[in-house]
């Protein structure tokens, strides 16, 4: 149930984001391993998970006000240094290696985390 049908990952730091995003946010797990990334992706080396809302409010307003919540409220509870990669659609709310960062507007990277929040450890 947690993991939305997606393979579960190994990693118990990565399972614990999911565990929160799941319970207290309201976000479902959109991908891990499987699906299309980047190449070199942390989703091909176990590493990270996409997470998004539930189909009936995906690509809505409700649904992206829930994903920015969400994004804030997991980054503050984890904190920044727990992220290798935190991207979502609040674009002053990710993190690199650890480091608050600043998405730019209309970047490849931040067009493609518009619609959901990808963790990587």
């Amino acid at each position: 149930m947690l993991w939305n049908g997606h393979p579960k990952l190994s990693d118990k730091q990565l399972g614990r984001v999911v565990r929160y995003a799941v319970l207290y946010c309201g976000l479902v797990v959109t991908a891990t391993n499987d699906g299309v990334h980047a190449s070199g992706s942390y989703h091909y080396k176990n590493r990270a998970v996409d997470l998004g809302v539930r189909d009936g409010i995906a690509g809505t307003a409700a649904g992206l006000r829930r994903l920015k919540r969400a994004q804030i409220r997991i980054r503050k509870h984890f904190g920044d240094a727990f992220f290798t990669e935190y991207f979502g659609p609040y674009n002053d709310q990710c993190v690199r290696n650890g480091r608050r960062i600043n998405l730019a507007e209309g970047t490849p990277l931040e067009n493609q985390h518009d619609n959901h929040i990808h963790v990587a450890r």
